[in-house]
């Protein structure tokens, strides 16, 4: 082989590399983005539990689907929470919180290990990106 070839193989071969780097890239960027939503949502979950705390025995609006509410007065301060496997358990307003900011805790770990093999993939890219121009100049 020649070394155009060869040359021509790196960096096919760099390439390749580098497609595979932008998919995982792709894939951290849009679990981030997913991470994020969830988070907002349970940060609003928190927020419409500490509004209902505050406003008991006041008509509120719950949201029965998206878009769709109704009109209601709690009677009761307990909440039934989901814990998983079809089981839910009856917490205070308090304790339903305690649990939501646990999951927003787990979630923003799980984010933070998206961002670092964000990080990582970009300096991958960086490397690749050096390594072809290399080749290109010799």
């Amino acid at each position: 082989m020649t070394e155009n070839n060869l040359n021509e193989l790196a960096s096919q071969r760099i390439l390749m590399e580098a497609q595979m780097i932008q998919q995982m890239t792709e894939q951290a960027e849009a679990e981030i983005k997913a991470i994020d939503e969830r988070i907002d949502d349970m940060n609003n979950l928190a927020e419409g539990i500490e509004g209902i705390k505050k406003n008991y025995d006041k008509e509120i609006m719950f949201p029965i689907s998206n878009g769709i509410f109704m009109k209601a007065t709690p009677k009761s301060k307990e909440l039934l929470v989901n814990v998983g496997s079809n089981v839910a358990v009856i917490k205070t307003p308090e304790g339903a919180v305690r649990i939501i900011n646990g999951q927003i805790k787990r979630l923003s770990e799980m984010k933070k290990t998206a961002e670092i093999r964000l990080l990582e993939n970009t300096a991958k890219m960086q490397e690749l990106i050096q390594e072809l121009y290399k080749g290109q100049k010799e």
